[in-house]
């Protein structure tokens, strides 16, 4: 039976906060935007309203999945945040091209929601052990591994998924992300085993 460690923090309730305020800042755009919204964006969207209460699940792995998924998506936006950044620097956008309305605040959201909910639980939960992953030396690199080679994984599908719903045309490039995924997966089962086999795939 799934089990929670509920520990009602102050670290604990901005992690939620944060999560669902990116959550509820998609529905918002979409709303507004009127966009159509398919199953994989939904999705999407309901993992943000999920991960913080993975993080407050007893299992390592799932604290993993969580803090994989917030790091991802703040690595995506931080990287959007500075391509915008960079038009507005050569003059290809300006601020008169930006509609000064709430849903400024709610693009700010997405972008600060994840790197907020990061900081907010930190390292706490990480020294859970496992009867399997119980690594004498080199814990830190490890979970750091783990964590940087799910939230690969998470790009990996999320990007296969784009190019399938893109067209019909882009199925083969999303079949080699696909096979990549897979293979980025079966390395991370490996390596939380503490296999040599996932490390040896890992470094491959």
């Amino acid at each position: 039976m799934a089990r929670l460690e509920i520990r009602p923090t102050w670290r604990t309730a901005l992690s939620f906060l944060a999560s669902w305020a990116v959550g509820l800042a998609y529905v918002g755009l979409a709303v507004e935007s009127g966009a159509d919204v398919n199953v994989m964006a939904a999705l999407y969207v309901l993992a943000f309203f999920i991960a913080p209460i993975l993080n407050l699940h007893a299992s390592l792995a799932a604290r993993l999945i969580a803090r994989a998924f917030w790091f991802q998506s703040a690595l995506l936006y931080s990287l959007t945040g500075g391509y915008a950044l960079y038009k507005f620097h050569t003059g290809s956008a300006t601020l008169e091209t930006l509609e000064m309305s709430w849903a400024v605040v709610a693009v700010a959201t997405i972008w600060a929601g994840p790197i907020v909910a990061l900081a907010a639980v930190g390292r706490s939960g990480l020294d859970a052990t496992t009867s399997y992953f119980k690594p004498t030396k080199f814990r830190g690199a490890m979970l750091a591994s783990l964590l940087f080679g799910a939230a690969d994984l998470m790009a990996l599908l999320m990007y296969a998924t784009i190019h399938m719903y893109d067209s019909v045309r882009n199925w083969p490039e999303a079949a080699a992300l696909t096979s990549c995924a897979v293979l980025m997966g079966c390395a991370l089962f490996g390596l939380f085993r503490l296999k040599l086999w996932g490390l040896v795939v890992c470094v491959g």
